[in-house]
């Protein structure tokens, strides 16, 4: 069926993920407002408690834009020594059956208005933790997945608490 999500292992594979670790993702074009740098920098924290989680940021760059930016993403990887921690991956046209490699999605944007990346991760079973902002805050409806926007120290905190807690 070509509508079918995808099982873990199967998702991981087209993907081209590995298969024995806590994968976080992070869905949606690089862009500042898009938060990933907040991500890169709270891996460091994370990863001191699982050394076994890699992040997987899927999503282009936008077309002419966001050189600087996507270089200061691999400045702090590489300053902070993450490359074993984060992979890049281009867009993927059919991101909604692939969600299910993931063992948490993060939503780290602080502008998003509707937040379909938090939709499909959430429709596919996925426990996703984001922002405190408009959109993704109304769809979570729950402190415990939500964290300051802009703010890696209280994104990680979030992500430790729901990746160490089974219940959520």
């Amino acid at each position: 069926d070509s509508t079918s999500i995808h099982s873990k292992d199967e998702a991981r594979r087209l993907l081209n993920l590995p298969s024995d670790k806590f994968l976080v993702g992070v869905v949606g074009r690089l862009d500042e407002k898009k938060g990933q740098f907040e991500v890169i920098q709270a891996i460091s924290s994370v990863k001191e408690s699982s050394k076994n989680m890699h992040v997987v940021f899927v999503g282009d760059q936008t077309k002419n834009e966001a050189n600087e930016y996507v270089q200061k993403l691999n400045d702090v990887i590489a300053k902070e020594l993450l490359q074993e921690f984060v992979s890049f991956l281009p867009h993927q046209s059919n991101m909604q059956k692939l969600y299910g490699a993931f063992d948490l999605v993060i939503v780290p944007s602080w502008e998003e208005t509707f937040g379909t990346v938090t939709i499909e991760a959430m429709a596919s079973g996925i426990p996703v933790i984001g922002s405190d902002t408009a959109g993704t805050a109304e769809l979570l409806d729950n402190e415990k997945f939500l964290f300051q926007p802009k703010n890696s120290f209280s994104l990680s905190q979030t992500w430790l608490e729901v990746m160490n807690n089974d219940e959520l």
